[in-house]
């Protein structure tokens, strides 16, 4: 800059600089997190559910569910069975649900085969139970294919394999696919009743097919089922066709969903009737087949009734979640953690933009340290001097020092220019523009004051 006016508006934006930085200290100090996407609240308990039925069996399950504080149940199709025709056998199903859990308890369900007779009758049971939860959403076709919020949790309700029967169908993998691409929230959910043969251990033939599978996979929703009367779970898939397991996530009880990566369950002891192993033998890990099951639990391990819990937003961590199977007897079965983390490319410190952060450091949750960016954009860390820290007496200052808000001004340097953000963070920032101004470059830069890869 030149001259009196030249020093006078490097002065204003850089006392502007320090307001806003001192002002941004202050909010990072308070725990803020602008930008998040949607997640449940801490300690959110979700209960998962297949093949229910009629009677004490079912009224256990629900009562352990009641017990364990859940604070909504994802029922993977087969409500009631009884008289599969008959509107009455939805009224009692329902009535026992009321019963222990309460008219208004939020309880969202899948069709499944043995709800096809009566799928009127247990869909407006179910949409009017919907209408007394507050803050729920479903759009769609309730229970066949629908989308729905809850406290932060994204879930489809699908149909997918029974109704209309058969694998693959066209109308109900459009709707998984262009619903999971139009929602950004942390933890998303697939749930539908019928599986694939490989995706349980009993003798269930293939009635989804793999698309449906491979879409959740590929956008990260977890894959919750029933259909077989048991309970099994994988490990970190990345691809469900062929079972093949995370390298980055080998640990069974560890899991990742995100980057094209989740694990899939089936939770079908709800009440009506428990069923044997008769694939991926033996019985005791670990378990045949291609490594993929974390955990099985079949009358050859003695299996009694129960649900499987996830509780979201654990440890103050929005992106961390723990699961547990237990039973109507208090033993818990399975146990795993469950994180909501994009992959990293390169083991650590492996940086594959080369930006001064490493891979694992901009898939972590914490932006302070680097987090919360992208491994293959190397313009949303803005360290202009390469010391590993963005701070005011070198970044934030050289960036101002290089103030050029038409770009033909002599300071203009392309090593302190950036391109605008794509979101959803401030810092998730482009390629150079050919300017370095105020409400892009310098509050940019700003925004990423402290933060720290070194």
């Amino acid at each position: 800059m030149h001259g009196v006016a030249g020093r006078w508006r490097f002065a204003g934006v850089a006392v502007l600089a320090v307001l806003l930085v001192t002002t941004i200290s202050l909010v990072s100090n308070s725990g803020a997190r602008a930008g998040a996407p949607a997640a449940p609240p801490p300690n959110f308990k979700v209960a998962f559910i297949g093949d229910l039925g009629i009677g004490a069996n079912a009224e256990a399950v629900l009562q352990l569910i009641l017990d364990e504080g859940a604070d909504m149940v994802l029922h993977q199709g087969d409500l009631g069975y009884g008289n599969e025709t008959d509107p009455q056998t939805a009224i009692d199903w329902d009535a026992m649900v009321t019963g222990v859990l309460g008219a208004d308890f939020p309880y969202f369900a899948s069709i499944g085969n043995h709800d096809l007779g009566n799928w009127s009758t247990y869909q407006q049971l179910l949409l009017d139970r919907l209408a007394l939860v507050s803050g729920a959403s479903c759009t769609g076709n309730y229970g066949v294919a629908a989308a729905c919020t809850y406290q932060g949790l994204f879930f489809i309700l699908s149909g997918i394999g029974t109704d209309p029967l058969g694998p693959d169908n066209a109308a109900h993998l459009s709707y998984i696919a262009s619903e999971l691409a139009a929602d950004d929230s942390l933890w998303r959910i697939c749930s539908w009743h019928k599986i694939q043969t490989a995706m349980q251990v009993g003798l269930k033939p293939n009635e989804v097919g793999w698309g449906a599978y491979e879409n959740c996979r590929q956008e990260g929703a977890i894959i919750a089922t029933g259909h077989e009367h048991s309970y099994s779970r994988t490990r970190t898939l990345g691809n469900m066709s062929t079972q093949a397991g995370s390298p980055l996530w080998p640990d069974g009880n560890t899991l990742h969903v995100g980057g094209g990566e989740t694990f899939a369950f089936v939770s079908g002891l709800a009440g009506k009737s428990i069923r044997n192993q008769d694939r991926c033998l033996p019985a005791t890990p670990p378990y045949g087949c291609n490594g993929e099951w974390a955990a099985i639990y079949t009358s050859n391990q003695g299996a009694n009734y129960g649900a499987l819990f996830i509780e979201f937003h654990v440890d103050g961590d929005p992106r961390k979640a723990s699961g547990y199977f237990k039973d109507i007897d208090d033993n818990i079965i399975d146990s795993f953690t469950v994180y909501a983390d994009a992959p990293s490319k390169l083991p650590d410190p492996g940086d594959t933009d080369g930006d001064g952060c490493s891979d694992q450091r901009e898939n972590t949750t914490d932006e302070t340290i680097g987090g919360r960016r992208d491994f293959e954009n190397p313009w949303d860390f803005y360290d202009t001097n390469g010391d590993g820290i963005i701070d005011l007496s070198n970044d934030i200052f050289f960036v101002i020092q290089h103030y050029a808000p038409t770009g033909t001004e002599p300071e203009y340097d392309v090593a302190f220019d950036r391109g605008p953000s794509t979101g959803p963070n401030a810092w998730n920032m482009t390629a150079p523009d050919g300017v370095i101004d105020l409400t892009n470059d310098i509050l940019g830069v700003i925004v990423q004051y402290l933060h720290d890869c070194s």
